[in-house]
């Protein structure tokens, strides 16, 4: 019949009428699913200027994310760069930098990480920074991962450069959205 979806509930294969424009066919669990609109978090943030000479002698810099393009309930801090987990389940991250002053030769390591409350390290994106390709002195890093949370945890993206001055600076620019942290809920 024209306008009915077939689905299978797990019984047999019913018929139900289609939903309507922005919802998705939502789990029943054992039961039948139902059309409605997911229950999804997430957040993207970026900072909005270039951040200088944070690192390159091996500190660890907690990159503040300054301006947010989708927070939902506020769980990403745009003065302190911390994120709330505000719902249980497996989340989704994603990290980029644009890193300036770090030239082949002159540094050893890099890292971008993600860190949680706990002090555990995930996401880990590292390696030997001559093995970095340089375009016009510039190089991005990308980093994500998967990983279940519970609700009141928190992560902050970490950014570490080592066998240098501190001198090494991350590019920003609002059209571009170069240095950048997101997230998402995506299941529970």
């Amino acid at each position: 019949m024209a306008g009915e979806i077939i689905y299978d509930n797990g019984v047999g294969l019913t018929a139900n009428t289609a939903g309507a424009s922005g919802q998705s066919l939502l789990s029943g669990g054992a039961g039948a699913p139902t059309w409605g609109v997911a229950n999804t978090l997430g957040f993207s943030a970026y900072a909005s200027a270039a951040l200088s000479n944070v690192t390159g002698d091996n500190t660890f810099y907690q990159v503040v994310f300054n301006t947010t393009v989708r927070n939902d309930g506020t769980m990403y801090n745009t003065s302190t760069g911390l994120l709330t987990i505000p719902n249980t389940g497996m989340w989704s991250f994603a990290a980029s930098t644009q890193i300036t002053g770090m030239t082949i030769g002159s540094y050893t390591f890099y890292s971008l990480l993600f860190e949680l409350n706990t002090g555990a390290q995930i996401g880990r994106l590292a390696g030997n920074a001559d093995s970095i390709s340089f375009l016009g002195g510039q190089c991005n890093i990308i980093t994500s991962t998967l990983i279940q949370l519970t609700a009141a945890q928190t992560v902050v993206v970490r950014f570490q450069v080592a066998g240098g001055a501190k001198t090494v600076s991350m590019a920003s620019a609002a059209a571009s959205y170069q240095t950048r942290f997101s997230g998402c809920l995506i299941g529970v």
